[in-house]
C-alpha cells in the first residue's frame, strides 16, 4: 500500500483498520485457487519524510537530467527486503531516459547466438551440465511448457501453508511462482513480436530447475526466486538485442554492451547449475536466506542480482534508431511484471452490462477517476520521477511480503503529485506509449482524501470505493468480483446500507483473490 500524509495523527486509527485487511489469515475465506501475495501501497501526501535535508522541495520544480542511476532496473527480483512501514528519506532529482529519436531500427543481422558464446564460455561442469539437460528437452513452445511446470509445483504445495514467517515478516511464496510465469511469459511476448527466444541452452537450464520435486515450500521459494532473477536478467537483455543490435556493423559501445551481456548470460547459466547442484546435495537454505534477506545466506545471490544493473548501465552508452514499437519496448523495462492467473475466474461472476452499472453505482458513486485526472492535469511534466525511480520505492514495489510505503511530509509540497505520479505507473492506460497493460490480474485501486468533501473524509467512502475499483480487473472487462455482487445483492434485498464490517470482509475476499493488489491512499491526515 502506498499513502500519504502530513503528519501523522487521528488519522492512524484508519490506517490501522485497513492494514488489518492485510494481516488477516486467509484460512475460511473463499479465494481463488492461485491466490498469492498483495502489495499494499500506502503514499503519503509528501514528497519526503521528516528529517530529510530536502523535505521541502516541491517535486513539480526538479531538474531533469538523462544519465542518472536513478532510472535503474525497475524488474528487479522479488524478495529484497522492505519492512512492513519505511519511509523514503531523500529526493533525489527527478530523471528521464525517453529517447525521441523516431527511425525505425533496422532487422537484427544473422550473427553467431550470444547464448551460443556464453555456453562456449561456461566452466566445465557446466557445460556437461547443460548438455545433459539438453538430451532431455522435448520439442514444442517452452514458453507454455514452462508455464505449466510451475503451476505443477503451486498444485503439490498448495495444501500447505500460503505464507512463511521470516522474522516480523510473512513471506508469501506464491509470489515467486506468479513472478516467474509472469517473466516467462513476457519473454514468450518478446518472440512473438520482435526477436527470436533465447537459445535451447537456456531454456533447458530452466526447465531443470522448475522440474526439480521439492517437499518444502523454503525450496520452492528458492528454486523460484533463483529463476526469476535469472528471467529477469534475460528479458532485459532480450529486448537490448533487439532494439541496439542491427545492421552490418556495430559502434565500439555496442560492442561492449554485446560482450557484457555475454558475460551477464554465462553468469545466468552457471548460477543455474550451481542452483541445481545444491539443490541435490540439500543445500537450498542459504539460497533462501538470500533471497529473504539481502546480504545474508549464498553469496552469489547478491552477485547475480546486481547483473541486471550491469548490462543497464552498459546499454546507456548506446545509440538506437528507436521506432515507436522499440520505444514501448524499452519503456516496458520501467514498469514492473504484472501477474496473470487464471485461477481468479473461479471468484468472478459475469453481468449484464446494466446490472453491473447499477451493483457498482451502488457500492460507491465517489469519482475518483475524475479526482486523478484533476491531479494528474496540473502535475509538471517530468517532475516526480524521483519517486518511482528511488530504490526504496523498488524494493516496495517488489517485495513479497504484505508492505507499506508511507510518505510523510510538510503540507503543500506536492504529495498528491506524487501519489498521482504512483497512480499512474499502475493504470492500465499507458498514455506515453498509447498502450494498454490490460493483460493481468491484479487488483488496483486509489483513493485521494479532502477534509472538504464529505464523501472523500470518511473511512467507509474510502473502504466502499476500494471495493467497487477492485470489483473489476483489466484481462476479465465483463466480469465483476462475486463478493461485490453479493455485497450489493443483500443490501438491495433487505434496502439496507453496507456496514464497516461488511466492507472489511469483502475487501478482504477480494486481496485474497487476485495474485497481487496494490492500494494507494492519499493524504490520509485528511480522513475524519
Amino acid at each position: 500500500m502506498f499513502c500519504t500524509m502530513a503528519s501523522p495523527g487521528e488519522s492512524d486509527g484508519c490506517l490501522s483498520i485497513l492494514s488489518s485487511c492485510f494481516k488477516k489469515s486467509r484460512k475460511g475465506l473463499p479465494a481463488a485457487p492461485n491466490s498469492t501475495s498483495q502489495t499494499v501501497a500506502i503514499a503519503p501526501s509528501a514528497p519526503t519524510a521528516t528529517q530529510s535535508s530536502t523535505q521541502n522541495r516541491t517535486p513539480d520544480k526538479l531538474p531533469t537530467s538523462s544519465n542518472h542511476l536513478a532510472k535503474a532496473p525497475a524488474s528487479s527480483p522479488a524478495g529484497s527486503h522492505v519492512s512492513p512501514s519505511q519511509r523514503v528519506e531523500h529526493a533525489p532529482t527527478s530523471h528521464s531516459t525517453d529517447d525521441q529519436k523516431s527511425n525505425t531500427i533496422d532487422s537484427p543481422t544473422k550473427t553467431v547466438s550470444l547464448w551460443q558464446e556464453a555456453y562456449g564460455k561456461v566452466d566445465p561442469k557446466t557445460r556437461t551440465w547443460i548438455d545433459e539437460a539438453l538430451s532431455d528437452t522435448a520439442a514444442g513452445d517452452p514458453t507454455k511448457e514452462l508455464v505449466d511446470l510451475v503451476r505443477r509445483a503451486e498444485e503439490t504445495h498448495l495444501e500447505k501453508t500460503l505464507k512463511l514467517k521470516v522474522g516480523d515478516r510473512e513471506v508469501l511464496w506464491r509470489d515467486y511462482t506468479n513472478r516467474v510465469i509472469s517473466a516467462v511469459t513476457a519473454i514468450g511476448d518478446i518472440a512473438v513480436n520482435f526477436a527470436p527466444p533465447p537459445s535451447a541452452t537456456f531454456w533447458s537450464a530452466v526447465r531443470v530447475l522448475l522440474k526439480a520435486n521439492v517437499t518444502q515450500c523454503e525450496d520452492l521459494v528458492a528454486i523460484m526466486g533463483c529463476t526469476d532473477m535469472v528471467l529477469c536478467i534475460v528479458r532485459r537483455g532480450r529486448v537490448y538485442e533487439e532494439v541496439y543490435f542491427s545492421g552490418a556493423s556495430q559502434s565500439a559501445d555496442q560492442e561492449g554492451l554485446q560482450q557484457t551481456l555475454i558475460k551477464a548470460y554465462k553468469s545466468c547459466l552457471e548460477f543455474l547449475a550451481l542452483v541445481d547442484e545444491s539443490l541435490r546435495k540439500g543445500h537450498l537454505g542459504r539460497f533462501f536466506v538470500a533471497l529473504v534477506k539481502p546480504g545474508q545466506g549464498e553469496g552469489r545471490v547478491a552477485e547475480v542480482r546486481s547483473l541486471e544493473e550491469y548490462i543497464w548501465l552498459a546499454a546507456q552508452t548506446c545509440d538506437a534508431k528507436a521506432g515507436f514499437e522499440h520505444q514501448k519496448l524499452l519503456r516496458s523495462l520501467e514498469r514492473p511484471l504484472k501477474r496473470v492467473d487464471d485461477g481468479v475466474l473461479a471468484v468472478l461472476t459475469t453481468l449484464e452490462k446494466n446490472e453491473r452499472k447499477r451493483a457498482m453505482k451502488y457500492i460507491s458513486e465517489v469519482p475518483v477517476g475524475a479526482h486523478h485526472n484533476d491531479k494528474m492535469e496540473k502535475r509538471t511534466e517530468g517532475t516526480c520521477e524521483w519517486l518511482v525511480s528511488h530504490d526504496d520505492f523498488h524494493q516496495w514495489e517488489e517485495s513479497a511480503c504484505s508492505s507499506v510505503l508511507w510518505l510523510q511530509g510538510n503540507i503543500g509540497t506536492g504529495k498528491s503529485f506524487l501519489s498521482s505520479k504512483v497512480i499512474d505507473r499502475y493504470l492500465d492506460g499507458d498514455q506515453t506509449t498509447n498502450h494498454s497493460h490490460g493483460d493481468h490480474d491484479e487488483g488496483f485501486a486509489f483513493f485521494y482524501c479532502d477534509r472538504g468533501d464529505p464523501t472523500r473524509r470518511s473511512f467507509r467512502y474510502i473502504l466502499r470505493s476500494y471495493i467497487r475499483q477492485l470489483s473489476e480487473i483489466p484481462r476479465r472487462p465483463d466480469k465483476v468480483h462475486e463478493a461485490s455482487y453479493s455485497l450489493y445483492n443483500k443490501m438491495t434485498q433487505i434496502q439496507n446500507d453496507i456496514s464497516m464490517k461488511e466492507c472489511e470482509i469483502a475487501l478482504l475476499q477480494m486481496i485474497n483473490s487476485y495474485p497481487r493488489t496494490t492500494l494507494v491512499l492519499d493524504a490520509l491526515d485528511e480522513y475524519k
